[in-house]
C-alpha cells in the first residue's frame, strides 16, 4: 500500500483575505497553507502539536509546571 495523504479542500477568498493570511504567514514564518490549516484548527475545535496554538498550549503547560517548582523552591528557600 502506497503513503496515505491528507485530502485537500480549497475556497476561494477576498483579496483582503489574502493579503491577511500571507501576512501573518510572513509574520510567524510559515506559509499560507500552515496559516489556513491552524486557522480550520482552532475553528473546528483542535490543537494539533504541530500548530502555533498547540505549541502555546504546550509552553503554557511547561510554565505552569516550572511555577509550581519555583513556588515549592521558594518555600524551602524561606523567601
Amino acid at each position: 500500500m502506497g503513503k496515505q495523504s491528507n485530502p485537500m479542500i480549497g475556497c476561494r477568498v477576498s483579496s483582503e483575505w489574502k493579503a491577511k493570511i500571507e501576512s501573518i504567514a510572513t509574520a510567524s514564518g510559515r506559509n499560507s497553507s500552515q496559516v489556513i490549516y491552524e486557522a480550520i484548527g482552532v475553528y473546528l475545535g483542535c490543537n494539533d502539536a504541530n500548530t502555533v496554538g498547540g505549541q502555546v498550549a504546550s509552553l503554557e503547560s511547561r510554565l505552569s509546571e516550572v511555577e509550581r517548582k519555583l513556588a515549592g523552591l521558594t518555600l524551602l528557600l524561606g523567601k
